[in-house]
């Protein structure tokens, strides 16, 4: 606030009121200029008071005066910053006070510099400023306290208006809106970790080109944040093309042949290598095959078992054929040795159920011979497919048979196969 500025009395001017002014002009920046950081439109006001005396310095008697005010940057001529108003004030005990601003904005006055004020008051009692009216001289400096223009300053950052900033956003809550921010000024190292989650962001702003290539890992994902409606038509169309229904999803424990080798197994299977597993890590897989295969135990070459490191074995099926459990059937096509089936390792089915494991065994059968003595007999027989026949003695005993040479001769009997890799879902 600045007081203390009195109109010097001017000794040469008289008006028909015989009325000489003296006065205090009291002057308060921004706040108390009534300026409002708040408002759309800016709105300075200036209260005026003065003291009205005649020339012997008495108080004039009360009644109405019209007063012109005017503001320059000079003392004397310059030019006009403030083209000014006329009011009709109201004398009282001497003293007349007003509001500057009121009719003519004072908007674009700067307060930071010295301004003169000229003040004309109605000399001739026509109620109206005219040539006969001479102004007031010298004119009144008005100069800026430092605290006042520090309070001006204090709805400005670093010196400029922000009104216009927080015009559209949430200034209680110091949100500033989107439409206020320069593309592409925040970056990623502006904003400090975990300070954005969904509730921050408006709906489909984050699209492809504001995310960086493997910025977004599963562990970011809220369970069950993207739902359907989230994807692009054209991906969910790709989805929908591959997703498998309830009865097409391959169930754990079903065993396929792969072609390739055994680094090669791929997701959600393992090798049928008779393998101890955890009921623990494969819990679907348990719950299909159980202790099938085994209960955990392993066996060296020596045939000699040691309980591993889990609770259920993987079929081993390294060099194996499979054959499907032969049940209640019966016939000359069904297992008439399915009872004595056994396991490989302890705790795994043994008989008709799957798991048991069958040896490699030759089935009984005859050949015609002729004769009953012990005479190799060179030539063969007209149905039979063996050569070098020798009895065993009165007809019976043991007899051997040497295959053709041009066939090869194994420790099996066995078809003619092909290698794969037997694989288990779990």
């Amino acid at each position: 606030m600045l007081c203390g500025y009195r109109f010097k009395e001017i000794m040469g001017i008289r008006f028909n009121r015989n009325v000489v002014i003296k006065g205090v002009l009291c002057v308060v920046l921004v706040a108390a200029l009534g300026y409002s950081f708040v408002a759309k439109s800016e709105t300075k006001l200036l209260p005026f008071q003065g003291r009205l005396t005649d020339s012997s310095g008495e108080i004039i008697s009360d009644g109405p005066l019209v007063v012109q005010f005017k503001m320059y940057d000079e003392q004397i001529a310059g030019r006009a910053v403030w083209e000014g108003e006329e009011q009709r004030l109201s004398v009282y005990n001497g003293l007349v006070s007003t509001v500057l601003g009121m009719k003519s904005s004072l908007a674009k006055v700067d307060f930071s510099k010295p301004v003169y004020l000229e003040i004309t008051v109605d000399a001739n009692g026509d109620d109206k400023i005219g040539l006969e009216d001479p102004p007031l001289l010298p004119r009144q400096v008005i100069i800026p306290a430092v605290y006042a223009v520090k309070a001006g300053n204090a709805d400005k950052l670093n010196g400029y208006d922000w009104s216009d900033v927080f015009s559209k956003g949430d200034v209680q809550n110091g949100r500033i809106s989107g439409d206020k921010l320069e593309d592409g000024s925040i970056t990623s190292a502006k904003l400090a970790n975990g300070t954005i989650d969904s509730a921050q962001l408006a709906d489909k702003v984050a699209d492809t080109k504001k995310i960086a290539d493997k910025a977004v890992i599963h562990s970011k994902i809220m369970d069950g944040a993207i739902k359907r409606e989230n994807l692009e038509a054209s991906l969910v169309e790709i989805i929908d093309s591959l997703k498998l229904s309830e009865d097409m999803k391959i169930p754990p424990g079903m065993i396929v042949p792969f072609s390739g080798k055994k680094e090669k197994v791929p997701d959600g299977w393992l090798l049928c290598d008779g393998s101890v597993v955890s009921s623990q890590e494969y819990p679907d897989l348990f719950k299909a095959i159980g202790t099938s295969w085994g209960g955990g135990y392993t066996r060296d070459l020596q045939s000699s078992e040691t309980k591993g490191n889990g609770d259920f074995n993987l079929p081993d099926l390294r060099g194996m054929f499979l054959r499907g459990v032969n049940g209640n059937k019966g016939g000359d096509c069904s297992d008439h040795d399915a009872n004595t089936s056994t396991n490989i390792v302890s705790g795994g089915n043994i008989r008709d159920r799957v798991g048991s494991y069958q040896q490699s065994e030759f089935t009984s059968h005859s050949h015609r011979f002729a004769g009953d003595d012990y005479t190799p007999i060179a030539t063969r027989l007209p149905d039979s497919w063996n050569y070098d026949v020798w009895s065993g003695g009165d007809g019976g005993g043991s007899f051997r048979t040497k295959p053709d040479p041009d066939y090869p001769i194994s420790q099996e009997t066995r078809s003619k196969n092909a290698y794969v890799n037997y694989i288990i879902k779990f």
